[in-house]
């Protein structure tokens, strides 16, 4: 199940990948506001299309209709992003990159919450039984 802390988590994580991408850039680009606003662009897009995958699957769910919505929210999505992408590249090449490299912060954060963090909590959980039973 799809809580909506872990959502509100998820998109905080995806926020700051996107600003570990930023302070990364920075040696290599400088202070780049091209490459910024790409990289804030593409982070709002994957949320904002994201929020339309769940809708989307919701839809399908409870409407009945769900092969149907399901193909047509997956190319309202893939429309964004296309637009998305030729929009900050028109801005410039260093917007167009980092537009695409926004759109990979959410998928970041969605590995850390739902693969990395919950390996390190059963990791934590494993180790504090070991010490209550004195191993």
């Amino acid at each position: 199940m799809y809580l909506m802390q872990d959502k509100k988590i998820t998109y905080i994580y995806a926020i700051l990948a996107a600003m570990l991408m930023q302070l990364l850039s920075m040696p290599f680009l400088g202070p780049d506001i091209r490459f910024s606003y790409g990289l804030a662009f593409g982070t709002v897009v994957a949320i904002i299309n994201h929020r339309i995958l769940e809708k989307a699957g919701e839809w399908a769910l409870i409407g009945g209709k769900g092969a149907a919505l399901i193909v047509v929210g997956y190319m309202v999505r893939l429309a964004i992003y296309g637009g998305a992408f030729l929009y900050a590249l028109q801005l410039g090449t260093e917007s167009g990159i980092a537009c695409l490299l926004g759109f990979t912060t959410l998928k970041l954060g969605l590995i850390y919450v739902y693969g990395i963090r919950p390996t390190i909590q059963k990791r934590r959980s494993l180790k504090s039984e070991r010490r209550r039973n004195g191993k």
